[in-house]
């Protein structure tokens, strides 16, 4: 059973990803720099030395974790590990008692996080309700509402449920399954392969136009129902594929 951890690293402090390290050398890291750090390992971490094999991407800041979880996808499509956990680089603010990071590298058949929230957070026009978020606060204390008034979230065209429909096949007013505020996932590969590369291409594109798109805020809420099995193809992403195949 091959485990990969897949982090999307900003300037938190990753001394909880050499400690894991440590502790399982069998596992493969993969840390997606977004700080802009030389070599894209953030600074002052240091790979474990047992460690058997680690990987360091810089990349762009932007599209939130979720833009890195996408990129993991794309480029590491043919080789993904039977078991994935995908992780922001301080994942402890969206764990419950009791859970641990140590708990997600155990593998199984099914799709696990550390809980799901089943909030319906749209209005009836498709779009999330930002200014309504006033007693929700990102880890600054900022609230939702008050980023969003100061265009720190960049408006996407279409709306969530539109944009689900358009690029995920999946329609968010009907079955609604959660997502994890937080983005904490242990994947088996199954559940990331049924659907080819250019589904993921596609949605990688719609994320890459800013530092926080709304879009990535949409992808953090479609995660789960990616994952559970529910996203559809459509044919522009049958043809995206291809492409990539042809690369």
């Amino acid at each position: 059973m091959t485990i990969d951890l897949v982090v999307s690293a900003y300037k938190d402090d990753l001394s909880w990803v050499e400690g894991l390290c440590e502790k399982h050398p069998e596992v493969r890291l993969f840390v997606y720099d977004k700080s802009g750090a030389a070599g894209g390992v953030p600074v002052g971490f240091r790979p474990p030395p047992r460690f058997l094999q680690n990987h360091f991407d810089p990349q762009p800041n932007v599209g939130k974790c979720d833009h890195s979880y996408l990129h993991h996808i794309i480029e590491h499509y043919g080789s993904l590990a039977a078991w994935t956990v995908f992780s922001t680089d301080y994942p402890f603010d969206g764990l419950p008692a009791g859970r641990t990071m140590e708990g997600a590298l155990i593998s199984g058949e099914d799709v696990v996080c550390p809980f799901v929230s089943r909030v319906r957070d749209w209005g009836s026009d498709g779009r999330i309700r930002w200014e309504a978020m006033t007693d929700r606060s990102d880890r600054n204390g900022t609230t939702w509402a008050a980023r969003w008034a100061a265009g720190k979230i960049a408006r996407a065209e279409l709306s969530f449920v539109e944009w689900a429909k358009q690029y995920v096949g999946f329609d968010p007013s009907g079955e609604w399954p959660g997502y994890h505020p937080g983005s904490v996932y242990g994947v088996p590969r199954k559940a990331i392969t049924y659907l080819l590369r250019g589904f993921y291409a596609r949605l990688r594109d719609q994320l890459s136009h800013a530092v926080e798109p709304e879009e990535g805020h949409y992808m953090e809420r479609l995660w789960l129902a990616v994952f559970a099995g529910q996203a559809k193809y459509v044919e522009e992403q049958k043809h995206d594929d291809a492409v990539l195949a042809g690369a």
